[in-house]
């Protein structure tokens, strides 16, 4: 497997609490979008973007209409919020990249992981840790950047369960 697709795959299985929230958030502000328009609509536009619930079919984005005024404020929180997580997944995913870049072996896989993403390897789940998180970063604002990282990589893995 390539690590730019085991990677991803820790990412999605990390946020998709987050995601599954943001959704919430979007099918929300789409009803209220649809009684304020009095139309039944298929997502709507903030800014310039086009948001609709993942995994639904639509039409193209053109043909949906802007968030109604009245819902901007409510928008606005969206996108910041959309905003904000796409931050965490890019601070998480340059962390990823920095820790497993330089691993061979599915044991330099399982050091280098922290223990809160481990689940998201079966391969790894029954070994044991010889070394301590990160192990193979040697570059020491890559490894900073690693531990600055990592407290949310652990709320994002108990997050999953919890939500």
């Amino acid at each position: 497997m390539a690590l730019h697709d085991l990677i991803n795959g820790i990412i999605r299985e990390l946020f998709v609490a987050e995601e599954r929230r943001l959704d919430k958030a979007i099918v929300k502000l789409e009803e209220a979008n649809s009684f304020q328009q009095r139309a039944t609509l298929d997502g709507f536009l903030i800014n310039g973007v086009y948001y609709r619930p993942h995994g639904r079919r639509t039409r193209s984005p053109p043909d949906n209409p802007m968030l109604h005024f009245d819902l901007w404020a409510k928008g606005e929180l969206l996108v910041k919020d959309r905003k904000t997580v796409d931050g965490q997944k890019q601070l998480i995913r340059q962390a990823l990249v920095n820790a497993l870049e330089p691993a061979k072996t599915h044991q330099d896989y399982r050091d280098s992981l922290p223990e809160c993403l481990v689940f998201a390897i079966p391969q790894l789940q029954r070994m044991s840790r010889t070394r301590e998180e990160g192990c193979l970063i040697d570059d020491p604002r890559k490894r900073e950047q690693f531990f600055k990282a990592l407290p949310l990589m652990e709320l994002f893995s108990v997050s999953r369960l919890l939500y």
